[in-house]
């Protein structure tokens, strides 16, 4: 990359339980690690770690109707527009690095169920027993506390992460366990190319998180990267989306949807429909959209930012 095109590295996660993620990420982008690195290790904190899982996503986390935590997880790297995605994984809980495999080795750029756990096996990942909220023997490992703390407040079941290296190459990537109670293979906008996740080093990257069997009908990643290209600010173009979507779903409320992007100048931007959000791990309260940025420099903790809906 020519010198013209190195800038600061730029990460960014949705919600405010993305900032220790968002952590990992911006030391090994600093180290130098590429953005497809320090993507997929920040998705991995948070589905191995089972603090995240029982209100958030990853090991320990909301399971299917028959009590099965089943994955969908997705990567795209800028650089070439590679992608890989994984959907209804069971028993793996890395369910990030297993998409990435498929963006690195398959000839396919999307795996499903049993074909996808097929598929991590022949690629050296072992199968675990993933504990979930609710289910047989081991599996009921959530105190009633915990979930009382669960069923009374705004859980999230997803993590986005976007990072732009210094280098000028851009990736993201999105990792959820779904709904909980959702039926057996249901697949959400996580890992969908456009709805859930786009990422492209001419323009910059965006995903989205929320109600995603509604996000899934209006590709709003993809809307939005296109926006940009057609030279709005990050900030502008989240902003015209949501409104975008908003007025085509009326006289319905409008749905829970959350977007952020960046563009290769390293600007952050953010929109969302959500009012108010509550991080289920530390019991805080967030006016609107809260999300995880780290700007660039080494050794600085991310910051949590708001991105409020329009009245």
């Amino acid at each position: 990359m020519d010198s013209a095109r190195k800038r600061h590295a730029v990460v960014v996660g949705t919600w405010a339980f993305s900032a220790e993620p968002v952590k990992v990420a911006a030391r090994l982008v600093s180290q130098g690690c590429t953005c497809e690195d320090s993507v997929e290790n920040a998705l991995n904190l948070a589905e191995e770690d089972e603090k995240y899982g029982p209100f958030q996503v990853g090991r320990g986390g909301p399971p299917n109707q028959n009590g099965e935590l089943e994955m969908d997880a997705a990567i795209m790297s800028g650089k070439q527009m590679s992608f890989g995605a994984v959907t209804a994984l069971q028993g793996i809980s890395r369910a990030s690095s297993v998409a990435r495999c498929v963006m690195e080795r398959s000839k396919h750029s999307m795996l499903t169920a049993q074909g996808a756990q097929d598929f991590a096996v022949q690629s050296g990942f072992h199968l675990d027993i993933l504990n979930t909220q609710s289910g047989d023997g081991a599996s009921r490992i959530q105190s009633s506390e915990h979930q009382a703390k669960s069923e009374s407040s705004s859980q999230h079941d997803t993590l986005g992460i976007i990072v732009l290296d210094s280098h000028g190459n851009i990736a993201t990537g999105v990792t959820s366990s779904g709904m909980k109670n959702k039926a057996r293979g249901r697949i959400g906008d996580s890992a969908l190319p456009g709805s859930g996740l786009f990422a492209d080093n001419e323009v910059g990257a965006v995903c989205c998180s929320g109600e995603g069997d509604q996000i899934m009908k209006f590709c709003p990643s993809f809307m939005v990267l296109e926006l940009m290209r057609q030279g709005m600010e990050p900030e502008t173009a989240c902003q015209t989306a949501i409104r975008r979507i908003t007025k085509r779903v009326k006289p319905s409320p409008p749905f829970e949807l959350a977007i952020i992007a960046v563009n290769m100048e390293g600007k952050v931007g953010a929109a969302t429909t959500v009012k108010e959000w509550g991080d289920t791990v530390t019991g805080r309260s967030y006016p609107g959209f809260p999300f995880a940025v780290w700007s660039g420099i080494a050794g600085e903790e991310p910051q949590i930012r708001s991105a409020q809906p329009e009245t």
